[in-house]
């Protein structure tokens, strides 16, 4: 700025002793030079102050950074843009894997799985608007899963990279109306999906409601008898019939009335069923509650189909405390089959005390009686089948990160089968794990 100061003093100074040379140049002429002079003068320092004041700026040292709220804010994501600017697309997913240790007895594994309870998957949603109160949406949701823990039993080798692929889990249109609903059509879940997994406990990224058998569940029975392997896994003999129905249908939902929902629906081979869900608060109590019914005709080339009733509901009290309970029966028509049922029970707690996010631990337990089931089984199975028991004890804990959108979780469980004339071991399972979405 000294630079610039010395230039306008120079240029000034010859312009003025121009003018004085001029013999015709007047005194006002002078004077109003003068003042020109003048506030250019005023000008420059006004530069010259807006420069150190930036400088000064940018030589400030940073404010320490505290605490987690101190920390600079994201900036705001760019949108998905689709390829139809009448639609809305959004893009969303999740990773979610764990570390696992599994003990059925004889053998264990340290095992690196993909958490079946929610799969690492992937998301696109299209939706726009017909009128003020109907949407019309179109649903791709696909899953990939790398040694899915629902599968994975110990001694096995991790799935090579050509075996791992996309998976679909919804493939759908769906038209919402305010007033008279929601119509689905396509693959997706049945009206009964989730009906025995109502659960304000806060840990459903390791125990989907009463889904408790995705921990281990490719894991097999030692049994003691026979000193070797059974043919029993742990997803075969617990099933909490509701979980996971997904199917080619169409399904209807009525609009919400005062907390309550009906749905129904039909999908390939005549499968049908029917639910209604309720969820609502009184004061600052949430309660949530599902019961359903379902029917399969054909269950296989030598089968004749079965039919289903479950429901669940949980309560969550203002100081975090919260209760969860579900229950589920299934009626075979093959002569010489009792029916499967199952019960199970959770207690929760959840808080606030660290800044980063909810902490929440819940223990539980489960029992169910004669769930194996395959479309090959004959009487001579059913026969076997109808004497086997299982319990499963859980204790879970997961971490919220909110300002990252990952929950971290850790769980330990044992399960222990029972069969008139064999013998088995317990089963031990302990995981660490993080979901993280987007």
């Amino acid at each position: 700025m000294i630079q610039f100061r010395f230039f306008f003093f120079v240029l000034g100074g010859i312009f003025i002793f121009t003018q004085m040379a001029q013999a015709t140049t007047s005194q006002q002429e002078l004077t109003a030079l003068k003042e020109q002079l003048k506030l250019l003068m005023q000008r420059i320092e006004t530069l010259e102050k807006n420069q150190k004041a930036s400088q000064g700026g940018l030589s400030e040292p940073q404010k320490p950074i505290a605490k987690v709220s101190d920390l600079p804010k994201p900036p705001v994501p760019l949108q998905v843009v689709s390829g139809n600017n009448k639609v809305q697309l959004a893009l969303s997913g999740q990773v979610n894997r764990f570390v696992s240790f599994d003990d059925n007895g004889k053998n264990s594994q340290v095992s690196h799985k993909d958490n079946s309870f929610s799969s690492t998957r992937l998301n696109f949603t299209g939706r726009g608007a017909l009128n003020d109160e109907t949407t019309v949406s179109g649903v791709v949701e696909v899953e990939i899963r790398s040694d899915p823990s629902l599968t994975r039993d110990i001694g096995t080798a991790s799935d090579a990279s050509s075996s791992v692929f996309l998976r679909e889990r919804r493939l759908e249109a769906i038209f919402d109306h305010k007033r008279y609903g929601k119509l689905w059509l396509g693959q997706g879940p049945m009206a009964s999906d989730s009906t025995s997994e109502v659960d304000y406990s806060g840990t459903d990224v390791i125990t989907s409601g009463s889904e408790i058998q995705d921990q281990a569940g490719g894991v097999k029975f030692f049994n003691k008898r026979t000193k070797q392997k059974d043919a029993r896994t742990i997803a075969t003999v617990y099933d909490n019939y509701g979980q996971g129905f997904r199917q080619d249908r169409v399904r209807y939902d009525t609009p919400n009335f005062k907390g309550f929902v009906f749905g129904a629906s039909h999908a390939t081979r005549d499968i049908v069923d029917a639910s209604l869900k309720y969820a609502g608060e009184v004061g600052k109590t949430k309660f949530g509650a599902a019961v359903a019914v379902a029917k399969n005709p054909f269950s296989g080339s030598t089968r004749k189909g079965w039919e289903q009733y479950n429901g669940s509901a949980s309560v969550l009290f203002q100081n975090g405390i919260s209760f969860m309970g579900a229950v589920g029966q299934r009626k075979f028509k093959d002569k010489g089959r009792d029916p499967g049922k199952y019960w199970y029970g959770k207690v929760g707690y959840q808080f606030n005390y660290f800044e980063i996010g909810k902490t929440a631990f819940a223990i539980d337990y489960a029992w169910s009686k004669a769930i194996a089931d395959d479309t090959s089984f004959t009487l001579a199975d059913f026969k076997v089948i109808n004497t086997e028991r299982f319990n499963s004890y859980g204790l879970v804990a997961v971490q919220s990160l909110d300002s990252v959108a990952t929950e971290v979780y850790a769980a330990a469980r044992t399960h222990q089968l029972k069969r008139r004339g064999d013998w088995f071991h317990k089963i031990l399972s302990f995981v660490a794990g993080v979901r993280v979405k987007f």
